[in-house]
C-alpha cells in the first residue's frame, strides 16, 4: 500500500520563512507533479517539494529527508544519542529526560526530529491497549502500512481511519476510503470536498460544483489532526521525553496535507466563475465565489501559518477570477478590496514568519512558552506574541 510522494508530505507545525511565499501563494497553474493525483495534491507537492532549514522550520517529503522514516525500525542518530547519554542500559525514559528543551528544538530544527524506536511506540501501544488514536500516530512515526492497516481492522468504520486511508493509503485505496468516509462522517463537509476535488480530476465538473455546494452547506468541518497529535504527544512522554518536548516534536510531526490539498480547489472554481462570467451568468460565478470564500475560511481556522498560507492561495485564486470592481455580497467590500485585504493578511503572516529566527536566541523559558500558546491557542496566535516580544525588546 504505497502512499503517493505529494500526499506523504510533513510540513511542520512551526512557522515558514518569507522565501516560501513565492511557491505557496502564486495561483497554482503549473505543471503537476510526476507522483501527483489531482490539483489539490499538486499544490501539497509544490509546497513540500521546498526544503527550508531555519529555526522552527522544517519542510520535507517523507521518504526524500533524513528522517525516521524511511528506517523500518528506527533508533537515535549519533547526535539524539549523545544528547541521550548514549546509555542503552538505562531504559528510554531515563534517556530521553536527559535532552534539554533547546536540545529538542535544535534537533528539529536541523531535520533530525527526535525519533522513537519500534519498541518504545509498542510499548506505549500495548500499555494504552492499542486504541485506534495510538495506531494512527504510530502510522504517522514509522514508514510503512502496518500501523494504518491494523487501525483499517480495529475500526473499519472509524471517520479518522478513513481519512488516512484517503490521504496517505494510495491510488489503490483511496476511492474506497472516500466512499466510506463520507458514510461515516455524512455531516462533516470534508468528504465532500475530496469528492469535488476527486470529481475534478475525473472531469465530472457537474458533479465536483455539486459536492462543493453540499459541503458548503454542512457546518462542521473537522480534520481529527488534533487527535493524532495529541496521541503523538502522548507516545513521547511515556517514552520519557518532558512534557515540553514531547508537545514540540509532536508539532513538528504533524502532518497538514488535507489543507493543502484543499486549496487546489481555488483553481478549479476560479476556472469556473471566469466561464459563467463570460456568458453573463453573474448569479452563477457569485455564488461559486461564495462557496470558495467559505472554505477559504474553514482552511484559515486551523490556525497555522501553513494553513493560512493555503487559505490565502485558495482565496487568491477565487477573487482573481473576478472583476476588482465587482461586489461579491451587496453593500460588502469591493473585489478589489478583498484581494487588497488578503495581499495584507499575506504580509502579515510573512512577517510573523520573519521572526522564526529569533527562537533560538531567546530564552528558554519565553521559548517554552512560545510552544506552549502554539500548542493551547494556535500558531498565529503564539506567532503574534513572538513578535510582540521581540518588538518591545527591540
Amino acid at each position: 500500500m504505497g502512499r503517493s510522494t505529494a500526499a506523504r508530505a510533513r510540513v511542520s507545525f512551526s512557522v515558514l520563512t518569507a522565501g516560501a511565499w513565492v511557491s505557496i501563494l502564486q495561483p497554482m497553474k503549473r505543471k503537476r507533479h510526476p507522483h501527483s493525483v489531482g490539483s489539490g495534491r499538486a499544490v501539497a507537492a509544490a509546497v513540500a517539494g521546498i526544503c527550508l532549514i531555519g529555526s522552527g522550520v522544517w519542510w520535507t517529503l517523507r521518504g526524500t529527508a533524513p528522517t525516521a522514516d524511511s528506517d523500518p525500525n528506527p533508533g537515535p542518530s549519533r547526535r539524539q544519542s549523545a544528547a541521550r547519554g548514549n546509555d542503552e542500559g538505562a531504559g528510554g525514559a531515563s534517556q530521553a529526560h536527559r535532552i534539554s528543551f533547546a536540545e529538542i528544538v535544535a534537533l528539529c530544527d536541523s531535520w533530525e526530529i527526535p525519533k522513537l524506536t519500534r519498541e518504545e511506540i509498542e510499548n506505549h501501544l500495548n500499555r494504552s491497549g492499542r486504541p485506534t488514536s495510538g495506531l494512527l500516530a504510530a502510522s504517522n512515526l514509522i514508514e510503512g502500512p502496518e500501523y494504518l492497516l491494523e487501525a483499517a481492522k480495529k475500526s473499519p468504520s472509524d471517520p479518522r481511519v478513513l481519512l488516512a486511508l484517503l490521504l496517505y493509503g494510495g491510488d489503490e485505496s483511496r476511492l474506497g476510503a472516500l466512499s466510506a468516509f463520507r458514510a461515516a462522517a455524512p455531516d462533516n463537509p470534508l468528504g465532500d470536498y475530496f469528492q469535488a476535488l476527486e470529481d475534478f480530476r475525473s472531469g465530472r465538473t457537474d458533479e465536483a460544483f455539486a459536492a462543493v455546494a453540499a459541503a458548503t452547506a454542512k457546518p462542521g468541518f473537522e480534520s481529527y489532526a488534533l487527535d493524532t497529535r495529541g496521541e503523538m504527544e502522548r507516545m513521547y512522554r511515556s517514552a520519557g521525553y518532558s512534557p515540553q518536548a514531547a508537545r514540540v516534536v509532536a508539532m513538528f510531526r504533524d502532518s497538514q496535507a488535507g489543507n493543502l490539498e484543499l486549496a487546489g480547489l481555488g483553481d478549479h472554481l476560479g476556472v469556473e466563475i471566469r466561464r459563467a462570467a463570460g456568458r453573463g451568468d453573474t448569479a452563477r460565478s457569485l455564488t461559486l465565489a461564495r462557496q470558495g470564500l467559505v472554505l477559504a475560511e474553514r482552511i484559515r481556522r486551523t490556525d497555522t501559518l501553513l494553513a493560512r498560507a493555503a487559505a490565502s492561495a485558495h482565496e487568491m485564486a477565487v477573487l482573481a477570477a473576478l472583476p476588482e470592481a465587482s461586489v461579491i455580497e451587496p453593500g460588502g467590500p469591493t473585489v478589489g478590496e478583498m484581494m487588497s485585504r488578503c495581499r495584507s493578511a499575506r504580509a502579515e503572516i510573512e512577517s510573523l514568519a520573519s521572526m522564526a529566527g529569533h527562537l533560538s536566541e531567546m530564552a528558554p523559558h519565553d521559548a517554552e512558552r512560545y510552544y506552549d500558546l502554539a500548542w493551547q491557542a494556535g500558531e498565529f496566535q503564539a506567532a503574534q506574541w513572538l513578535k510582540a516580544k521581540l518588538t518591545v525588546g527591540e
